[in-house]
């Protein structure tokens, strides 16, 4: 680390898969770039390579238990904090670090506790938790923060009316998102007939409806479509599938180039009612693919102007049979793209930006 640079220490012990993990990745990737700053990352398990601006400490300890990374947050990150002379602080895990004087950058992207749908303690009990337990430290660290960066305008919104922050202190940082290789969509029969859902088996996914919907086609003698989930072939939702007798390919995690491959060769179907920022939808769009979507404020917002997307209620599963079926039956209104979008630009160059101003 070099002596007479500002030094920003960076806490993520919470990320650890999925989409936690890609924001560790990207603001990582990003301060690599950054020589004018120290950086110091205290993660849990991830793998980050250190660099003559970058310094790794790793807690694995704090994956063991809620009681564990309680303890962290608590007392240990505030010591290290002092000991690595931190002039800011960077929180990436939606809570703020327990600290004196030390300005703060919180980055929320937990999107639970600004769900309407209320999810069961009995039924989903993690779920439930972050939406009545974990909101609260959420809320109440947007309001000890200096300043507060979110991924979009509806998080944005949802925040202001959840916690009453000024609307100046918080800023949209939407991600920088790049597609590996050049494939485009090929308007194809095939392709209309091939419906691709990339996301993890989790309950707001809303997998359940893609299988009632799939139920309502086969009943009607639609049988010639096929379906692709990036799902364990043994996870429960697979087995749902195979219960009813529908048949999905479920792939499992994807490289990026083959992710580029499905969104160059099928129609994307997006039907989660809960995200900070819906990866897939922007990476589809950016492909040229056709999709269909849940009627959210987060669609709406990523796919604005976009005349190849249509809408359903993300719980009526016959407005979503009749959307496929119009993909089925060549009835889809496609139009190649007029402005392709290859980059979403702004990412974590901006959140860095505002780390320098503070």
């Amino acid at each position: 680390m070099t002596q007479g640079k500002k030094n920003v220490i960076v806490f993520d012990t919470a990320a650890e898969s999925s989409g936690a993990l890609s924001v560790l990745h990207g603001f990582y990737r990003e301060a690599l770039e950054d020589k004018s700053i120290n950086w110091i990352f205290v993660v849990s398990t991830p793998d980050l390579d250190e660099s003559d601006n970058i310094k790794v400490l790793k807690f694995p300890k704090t994956k063991k238990s809620w009681f564990h990374r309680l303890y962290f947050d608590l007392f240990t990150a505030p010591k290290l904090a002092k000991i690595y002379k931190a002039d800011c602080i960077l929180s990436l895990q939606n809570v703020c670090i327990r600290n004196g004087s030390i300005p703060q950058l919180l980055f929320i992207h937990q999107s639970i506790p600004f769900c309407d749908k209320r999810f069961s303690l009995l039924k989903t009990p993690k779920l439930w938790i972050y939406q009545n337990v974990i909101s609260r430290l959420i809320f109440f660290s947007a309001k000890k923060a200096d300043k507060i960066a979110v991924q979009t305008a509806w998080m944005k919104n949802a925040l202001v009316s959840k916690t009453s922050c000024l609307p100046e202190k918080i800023a949209i940082i939407p991600p920088e998102i790049k597609l590996a290789g050049s494939k485009k969509f090929k308007n194809s029969p095939r392709a209309f007939k091939s419906f691709f859902y990339p996301a993890m088996p989790l309950l707001y996914k809303n997998h359940d409806v893609i299988l009632q919907a799939a139920k309502i086609l086969k009943s009607a003698g639609y049988a010639d479509f096929s379906l692709y989930f990036t799902i364990p072939p043994d996870s429960e939702t697979a087995k749902k599938f195979s219960a009813e007798k529908i048949n999905i390919n479920a792939l499992g995690t994807l490289s990026a180039s083959d992710m580029c491959k499905f969104y160059s060769e099928t129609v994307t179907v997006f039907p989660s009612y809960l995200e900070s920022f819906g990866y897939p939808l922007m990476e589809a769009r950016i492909a040229g693919a056709p999709i269909i979507a849940s009627d959210t404020f987060f669609s709406h917002e990523i796919l604005d102007g976009y005349e190849n997307a249509k809408f359903f209620k993300f719980d009526n599963p016959q407005e979503l049979a009749s959307l496929m079926k119009e993909c089925i039956c060549g009835k889809f209104c496609y139009c190649p793209p007029k402005n392709e979008i290859s980059l979403v630009k702004g990412g974590w160059k901006n959140a860095i930006n505002l780390i320098k101003d503070m």
